[in-house]
């Protein structure tokens, strides 16, 4: 997107019960500083699938920073458990970038999964 370059690591597969982690690298190859925020989208219809602990942040699914010139921020998002007891699936989450006036969304299918029942 211009001059900021991203790349985002995520889990395509959660146990029920566990966290999904995602971290966003965002880098600023130009001369200028540059606005830029990131969010995770929950997918659509299926929020309540999943709790997102909100005790640090006050928005858990977004991120707003200002990028100098040759600098490079990593952004992670912790704190959202898949939830036992609902149907295993695969999620249509996005994750949302922007910078200055551009705007990219990455698709991000995640599959929840159960573990091993050892007796």
């Amino acid at each position: 997107m211009g001059d900021v370059a991203f790349t985002v690591y995520a889990p395509d597969w959660t146990w029920q019960k566990r966290d999904v982690n995602v971290l966003v690298v965002l880098k600023n190859g130009g001369t200028a500083p540059v606005d830029a925020s990131v969010q995770v989208v929950l997918p659509p219809g299926k929020e309540r699938d999943f709790a997102v602990d909100a005790s640090k942040e006050a928005e858990p699914l977004r991120r707003v920073l200002t990028l100098s010139p040759k600098e490079t921020v990593r952004r992670g998002f912790t704190g959202i458990t898949a939830k036992d007891g609902v149907p295993l699936q695969t999620y249509a989450f996005a994750v949302e970038v922007s910078a200055g006036n551009q705007k990219a969304t990455v698709a991000y299918p995640m599959r929840t999964i159960r573990g091993e029942v050892i007796g």
